[in-house]
């Protein structure tokens, strides 16, 4: 199953000013980083949920967008 913990301890400590940020306490820290895309920009957000991302179907793990472009959706 997927780690959480240890990825975003990895993106906690590799995280670039101004473009990434990793904010909350461990095992429920969320993880922001703004895109430049094609039609505009955007921010992509994943929280850490240990025990859960990847054990449901498909194994995903969820992450929200935000576009300011919905063409962009597809990038």
């Amino acid at each position: 199953p997927y780690q959480a913990g240890p990825v975003f301890d990895l993106l906690q400590r590799e995280a670039v000013s101004g473009v990434e940020e990793v904010s909350g306490e461990t095992g429920h820290r969320l993880y922001r980083r703004t895109l430049r895309l094609p039609y505009g920009t955007g921010i992509v957000a994943v929280q850490e949920r240990p025990g859960q991302a990847g054990t449901g179907s498909g194994g995903w793990l969820d992450a929200r967008l935000h576009l300011t472009d919905l063409r962009d959706l597809t990038t």
